[in-house]
């Protein structure tokens, strides 16, 4: 056993250990009892159910109503060598996943809780590592994170950043969130060009939204082309273009039409069209906000044979569900009324609060408000890169369906 004094002692409340000895990481302050310890000079924290059984050990957060994200159910330190073994065990599941594309140079490596370290994102971004620090324990370990990584992919630069959105809960300062080279070199004024799901798409790993690209989407992206034989396509919240790309070189595309509000965005899109090599008279891209831009479509009557709608994140906690549900029905009905009878609608949601099943409730509300019927064809997740934890259902963010629209 490991000396007692090494850690902070954690105990839990009557009757709450039962998440946890089934392995969710994540322990929030109204579960504890009691801590043990000088909160101030360690973070290590060992956790004990109300009996005295020991369960996991952790890294503990007095800022946070998260207080203690948990990595390993025995008792032996979270030290170098465990984060080595953790890592190199994210690193390998990747290899061992079918390659459709294998000149694919872009993929997630490390994915928080789905694989056992939470508060840490890992992208590889062609020639960069991208680290998104999403807990202070793990952010006070990045130099150890950071030298496992140059060990295993030496020669890619790494960048370090935060996330806004958890950044204040975490007790991070604004600069730690920051984009910053920490290893490397890397111009941050010039894009980097990558290869994800048989696209090149030119990304901003110091600059962009998240870590710089949406790797989340490209298995998808490809799912959806599927049915862009022949037709035109509106691809709303289209970012740096990757659904209305794929629709056109791998969909046989009739045309492509890209809409986002952001006009660094759309510039991007435009960038990767061109590197694509696809034409601007076939993909087009427009800087306009979606609902503006709906409307206008619907008062100059045009229809599509296929609409891709995948829209930012509508809510961050519980308090914002039912506003979230009320944003997807609006927005589907709304775009529903432009494809066309007998057309595909694919729709996402990347609010992981939002349960797939209370997301098909809203599409139902949309089919009824714009009397259409909508017919699941097929329904959509993460890719493998983005494992889900079942131990830990917060790990599952991203859902889509392929609707047929009559």
């Amino acid at each position: 056993m490991t000396d007692q004094s090494e850690h902070l002692k954690v105990t839990l409340k009557p009757r709450r250990g039962r998440p946890f000895f089934a392995r969710h990481p994540w322990v929030f302050a109204d579960s504890i009892a009691n801590v043990e310890g000088d909160k101030a000079a360690q973070d290590e924290a060992a956790l004990f159910s109300d009996d005295g059984t020991l369960i996991a050990r952790g890294l503990y957060n007095p800022r946070s109503k998260l207080r203690l994200r948990l990595y390993r159910w025995d008792d032996a330190p979270l030290d170098d060598t465990f984060w080595a073994d953790r890592l190199d065990q994210a690193i390998a599941l990747r290899r061992s996943l079918p390659q459709p594309f294998p000149d694919d140079d872009s993929r997630r490596l490390v994915f928080g809780e789905a694989d056992g370290i939470s508060g840490l994102i890992v992208d590889k971004l062609g020639p960069a590592l991208v680290c998104q620090w999403t807990g202070q324990g793990m952010y006070r370990r990045r130099e150890t994170i950071e030298r496992l990584l140059v060990d295993r992919f030496p020669g890619c630069a790494i960048v370090s950043l935060g996330d806004p959105f958890t950044a204040e809960k975490e007790g991070l300062n604004e600069d730690q969130i920051q984009p910053v080279l920490r290893l490397g070199q890397l111009d941050p004024a010039e894009p980097v060009v990558i290869r994800h799901s048989g696209l090149q798409f030119r990304v901003q790993p110091m600059g962009g939204q998240k870590t710089g690209f949406f790797l989340d989407q490209g298995v998808n992206r490809q799912r959806v082309a599927a049915y862009a034989s022949g037709l035109d396509i509106l691809d709303l919240f289209c970012y740096s273009g990757g659904f209305g790309l794929a629709a056109a070189k791998f969909g046989s595309a009739k045309s492509v039409l890209g809409v986002d509000s952001s006009k660094a965005a759309i510039a991007l899109a435009e960038a990767n069209r061109d590197v694509n090599g696809l034409s601007p008279e076939r993909v087009r891209f427009e800087p306009q906000d979606v609902a503006k831009a709906l409307k206008r479509l619907r008062e100059e009557g045009r229809r599509f044979g296929l609409v891709v709608c995948d829209p930012p994140k509508y809510a961050r906690d519980r308090s914002g569900i039912d506003d979230a549900l009320k944003a997807y029905q609006r927005l589907n009905e709304n775009a529903a009324a432009v494809v066309e009878p007998g057309g595909i609608l694919a729709t996402f949601t990347c609010s992981g609060i939002v349960a797939p099943e209370d997301f098909e409730r809203a599409l139902a509300g949309s089919a009824e408000r714009s009397g259409r019927t909508f017919r699941v064809i097929e329904r959509l997740g993460q890719p493998p890169d983005h494992p889900v934890n079942l131990a830990c259902p917060e790990s599952r963010y991203l859902y889509g369906l392929i609707l047929r629209v009559e």
